[in-house]
């Protein structure tokens, strides 16, 4: 009895699945898990078995039908919101082809937006249509003709409201400098047009700052200049301004220190590479009139080599087809003394591999 009441709860088997009602219930549009609904099998089943007679199981637009991939796209949003939203949703349209031929027929072009008229009807053909999409007018923004000359304005008139909070304003902090020792602004400057004009006349130019010549105390058009910020960092009155350099240079009839060697016109390079070039003993005027001397990939084109009867630079060298190395082996090898043909001709140099190295690749080859 115990094994009757076991064998009466086994459900009777399923017949095998029709791979070819699957296959065209497939080509219509649906998924698996629609066509196991269908078929009374589960989605995994039939997916399983469209797999092994070859078939994609995966849902594919129709592609061959004019607009098909857009309106299926569309048709799949539309049916997964209305069965989201539990909402009436038309028969015809559970299936692609029945929303294909409304959609054909409702006038439907690309570019077009798919509406509903009344949102609590649902999706009806009766409640559906399409629109043409929303396009925002941008209004087309004519340049000023004094726009140059209003972001002009507005930097001078920062630069003129920086100089009264400095002179007028104790809460600044730079009132200790300027406003505390008795620095203000002349009368004709109260006003900002005044300012304005002395500025355009006196050539302003973005990067420039305002000083007073000689530490005058008053704000005024005899008194005040436009320099740059490296003359302002020069003039500084700071404690180390004031010091002595460590050591000077003497070139040219004058004798300044390295930092104002380097800030001269006629010095090419910084001052490390002055200072490095007067430590390994150049000649003092060759050392700040020489160009810099760059390395690398830069310096292969200024260095010209004379090879086979022609004149030609590293880097042109290097692309030869006589050439097996590149730039910055050829440099290394005529530092080193290695004729021109041989140091372009040469193959690389390799060091010899250690025995043990050696065997064990040997071991490896067989």
């Amino acid at each position: 009895m115990a094994t009757n009441r076991r064998t009466s709860g086994i459900p009777p088997t399923k017949p095998p699945i029709d791979v070819e009602e699957a296959a065209r219930l497939l080509a219509r549009g649906l998924s698996c898990t629609e066509i196991g609904a269908e078929l009374g099998y589960h989605a995994a089943s039939i997916r399983h078995r469209l797999r092994e007679h070859g078939l994609d199981p995966r849902r594919t637009a129709p592609r061959d039908r004019k607009w098909g991939v857009k309106l299926y796209v569309l048709w799949k949003a539309i049916r997964a919101r209305g069965l989201a939203r539990d909402v009436d949703f038309c028969p015809e349209w559970k299936r692609f082809e029945g929303f294909y031929a409304w959609a054909l027929s409702s006038g439907y072009r690309p570019g077009l937006r798919f509406r509903r008229e009344v949102m609590a009807r649902g999706f009806v053909p009766s409640n559906c249509g399409w629109r043409a999409p929303l396009r925002r007018r941008r209004r087309a923004v004519e340049p000023k003709p004094d726009a140059g000359m209003r972001t002009e304005r507005e930097r001078i008139k920062a630069i003129w409201r920086g100089v009264r909070r400095h002179c007028r304003d104790p809460r600044d902090p730079a009132y200790a400098h300027y406003g505390a020792k008795g620095a203000r602004l002349c009368r004709e400057w109260n006003e900002f047009e005044p300012f304005f004009e002395w500025a355009l006349n006196a050539g302003s130019k973005p990067g420039l700052c305002l000083v007073r010549k000689g530490r005058a105390r008053v704000f005024s058009p005899a008194n005040c200049t436009w320099v740059t910020r490296l003359e302002v960092s020069r003039n500084a009155h700071h404690p180390s301004s004031k010091l002595p350099p460590r050591w000077t240079v003497t070139a040219f009839g004058e004798k300044k220190g390295p930092t104002e060697w380097a800030r001269d016109r006629r010095c090419p390079v910084s001052v490390t590479t002055l200072c490095r070039r007067l430590r390994s003993g150049w000649n003092t005027e060759s050392a700040l009139t020489a160009p810099p001397q760059n390395r690398g990939w830069t310096g292969l084109a200024r260095r010209s080599v004379r090879a086979f009867g022609r004149v030609q630079s590293v880097a042109e060298w290097s692309r030869d087809p006589r050439c097996s190395v590149g730039g910055l082996a050829i440099i290394k090898r005529l530092d080193r003394g290695i004729d021109p043909e041989t140091a372009i001709t040469a193959p690389p140099f390799r060091c010899p591999e250690p025995p043990q190295r050696s065997a064990r690749r040997a071991r490896r080859k067989t």
